[in-house]
């Protein structure tokens, strides 16, 4: 692992006991942890340190092509009411 990055997580689930939730966490290699997110979560991140981040993702199945259950969200969506990202364009 390498660099420093800020991981956010939305909780847009129907009756989700944390529904509308934001979560913001900071992981890196200096302090090597494990983040799990749940189905159903909107997530992103961002590189916090100088040089690159490198994050590994381990999914529990393959990519399903023809069934695709990952989608992409704008930056400025409305839909995701994380205002420091909404004002970041162009990454």
């Amino acid at each position: 692992m390498r660099g420093k990055a800020k991981i956010v997580l939305f909780d847009r689930r129907e009756g989700s006991a944390t529904k509308s939730e934001i979560n913001e966490f900071e992981l890196s290699a200096e302090k090597p942890q494990a983040l799990v997110i749940p189905v159903g979560i909107v997530h992103g991140f961002e590189c916090l340190s100088e040089h690159e981040a490198w994050i590994m993702n381990v999914p529990n199945q393959l990519y399903n092509y023809k069934q695709p259950d990952e989608f992409r969200i704008t930056l400025d969506s409305k839909e995701v009411p994380y205002k420091p990202w909404q004002v970041k364009k162009g990454w």
